[in-house]
């Protein structure tokens, strides 16, 4: 049974009563061939964040009784992997985030799936020592009583998961429970980042009615998902003049892609190559009206008599006569 709006009625016998609201067909051929074909409308790339958008997606998180949501994103940020990678990290995928370590500290990615190709990304340090420390001595607390990991210390002698998600044990009358061999699902992810983007929307909205600035406001915030945190990994690399080589190599996605679908021209490397381009033209330009080559000291005013205020003047001030007729 099919809703009438979503039949194609010239596919449909004639005697086809024009009260019914639902359409029976013969086959699964036959309601195909019936059904309204929709044009599928491009959702477009997702939104990319800058640092400080990125520390404020963190902070919100973990408000929002979610600190799991908020170290899996700094985690797929570093890497500039995908959700559907970064959620099935384990311990044995870090390697040297002991701040005693000798060794750079760094993750080893492996192909978890077609997308993802095996590789070893370096950590920045500081990361590196707050993962360690919310892994190790104190977890990531939240306002709502929650934390992560979900239970500490975390066993680093064993392949466990960093992220677990939640599994319902039918029958038992116990709800949902953690399952330790299950990563988060990737819904259970975006969902976190979209009540962030909602209330980010509702705090926009009083903003602008009250004629104030905000933090998110050149964000489309219906864009902006799991997939933006690879994005922004990207663009802020690429913000450090980084090639796109060394960015194809950590994010583990070809030239190509980075060049036609993840990196961004932002406003701050647009500012940059407008600066680097055009400053020394424009100290040029400076240097050369204000040597005034050849020209002799105006002592005053020849059509009024007033002294000039000061010399770099072209005009006189009181009569509007010039100086220097050539």
């Amino acid at each position: 049974m099919v809703l009438r709006e979503k039949v194609d009625m010239s596919q449909c016998r004639q005697s086809l009563r024009q009260t019914c609201k639902k359409v029976r067909f013969c086959c699964a051929c036959h309601r195909d061939r019936c059904l309204l074909k929709v044009p599928l409308q491009a959702r477009g790339k997702r939104e990319p964040m800058d640092a400080k958008q990125l520390a404020d997606l963190f902070e919100r998180l973990c408000k929002a009784g979610k600190p799991w949501a908020a170290a899996l994103s700094l985690l797929q940020l570093q890497c500039g992997e995908r959700a559907d990678c970064a959620r099935r990290c384990t311990t044995a995928w870090l390697h040297h985030i002991d701040p005693g370590s000798a060794e750079p500290p760094f993750i080893c990615v492996p192909s978890v799936n077609r997308k993802t190709k095996a590789r070893e990304v370096p950590l920045c340090a500081p990361f590196a020592v707050a993962l360690y420390g919310w892994l190790h001595i104190s977890p990531l607390t939240s306002a709502k009583n929650s934390q992560w990991p979900f239970t500490a210390p975390v066993q680093t002698d064993a392949d466990q998961l960093l992220f677990p998600g939640l599994s319902k044990e039918a029958g038992q009358g116990k709800g949902c429970r953690r399952d330790w061999r299950r990563p988060v699902t990737e819904r259970a992810y975006l969902a976190s980042i979209s009540q962030v983007a909602a209330a980010l929307r509702r705090e926009r909205q009083e903003a602008r009615q009250e004629l104030r600035t905000h933090l998110w406001d050149d964000v489309d915030l219906s864009k902006l998902g799991t997939h933006s945190l690879k994005r922004s990994s990207v663009c802020l690399l690429k913000d450090v003049c980084m090639s796109t080589a060394v960015v194809a190599a950590i994010c583990g996605t070809t030239a190509r892609t980075l060049d036609k679908i993840y990196d961004a021209p932002t406003r701050k490397r647009q500012r940059a190559a407008a600066t680097d381009a055009f400053a020394s033209l424009m100290s040029s330009l400076r240097s050369a009206s204000v040597s005034g080559a050849g020209r002799r000291k105006m002592l005053f005013c020849c059509a009024c008599g007033e002294k000039p205020a000061s010399d770099a003047w072209q005009c006189c001030p009181f009569c509007g006569k010039a100086y220097y007729d050539g």
